[in-house]
C-alpha cells in the first residue's frame, strides 16, 4: 500500500484480499481503536447489507460513548467514480473515520478474470460525510 493510507486501512484491505483469494468473497468486517485497544469486528452473515447495518449501528453506539479514537469498516461494493470508473466496478471499500472528523473512503477496484483469479487496480480515495462520530 501507500504511506497516504492509514496503517489500519492497508491492513483491512490486505485481509479482504486474503479472504477473496481463499474463499472467493468476504463479509463486512472492521476494526476500531477503543480505549487504546485495537478490536476487530466481523460477521458471518450471508446477508451483507444486514451485517453492514449491525456493524454500523455498533460503531455509532460506541462512538457516542466517547471511547473510540477511530473506526474502519471494510465491505465489498460496486462503485462508480466519474473520473476513474464511470461505468462502475467492483471494489473493496474501507470507510475510515477518526474522532477528530476526518472521514474517507478508500477503494481498491478489482476484476475477476475468466480463470477465477482477481486482478486489483490502484486504490483511490474519496472524502465521505462523517457518520459514526456525529
Amino acid at each position: 500500500m501507500n504511506a497516504d493510507i492509514p496503517e489500519t486501512v492497508g491492513n483491512l484491505i490486505g485481509l479482504a484480499q486474503k479472504f477473496q483469494h481463499e474463499n472467493g468473497q468476504f463479509f463486512p468486517f472492521g476494526e476500531v481503536l477503543n480505549r487504546g485497544k485495537h478490536t476487530y469486528q466481523a460477521s458471518d452473515k450471508e446477508d451483507a447489507k444486514e451485517a453492514f447495518r449491525v456493524l454500523d449501528h455498533a460503531y455509532r453506539e460506541v462512538a457516542a460513548e466517547g471511547f473510540l479514537e477511530w473506526a474502519a469498516l471494510c465491505v465489498d461494493v460496486r462503485t462508480t467514480d466519474a473520473q476513474l470508473y464511470p461505468d462502475g466496478t467492483d471494489a473493496i471499500q474501507v470507510a475510515y473515520e477518526e474522532q477528530d472528523g476526518q472521514s474517507t473512503s478508500y477503494y481498491v477496484p478489482y476484476q475477476e478474470r475468466a480463470d477465477g483469479s482477481i486482478e486489483y487496480q490502484p486504490w483511490f480515495a474519496r472524502d465521505r460525510a462523517p457518520c459514526w462520530f456525529t
